[in-house]
């Protein structure tokens, strides 16, 4: 089966289920960053001095050591880490707010379904009081 994804894409596609290959192109130089989520410590501790030795950074998305696994962030040198893990806060800030925009549009929402309700079912006579 990832013979065919290969073969249709072609030698631009790289496949992303060989962990300790990006991180040994990385550790070459032959790419500039490895992102990976939900890895489990044997996935990424014996990865990290092979990394670290190469002259690289690492981290968890949060800026703390990769030893805790998880969601893993690899560059080539620390400007180019910094700017992805503050792309990182600018993307998590974007979520939050339209994350908040979406509950505050369903809450506008349903309270106008339920004021629509109320004057739809109540009697003419208490509506044309109130």
């Amino acid at each position: 089966k990832q013979r065919k994804v290969v073969k249709k894409f072609g030698r631009s596609f790289r496949l992303a289920g060989f962990d300790a290959l990006n991180y040994c192109l990385l550790a070459e130089g032959k790419v500039d960053a490895v992102i990976e989520a939900d890895l489990k410590p044997y996935d990424i501790l014996p990865l990290i001095p092979i990394i670290k030795n190469a002259g690289a950074i690492i981290s968890n998305w949060k800026n703390e050591p990769a030893e805790k696994a998880g969601n893993i962030i690899a560059t080539s040198n620390k400007k180019l880490h910094n700017k992805i893990l503050g792309l990182f806060f600018i993307i998590l800030l974007l979520i939050i707010y339209l994350f908040t925009a979406y509950i505050i549009a369903c809450s506008l929402s349903f309270m106008i379904l339920i004021l629509l309700l109320f004057f739809k079912f109540i009697p003419n006579n208490i509506s044309s009081k109130i």
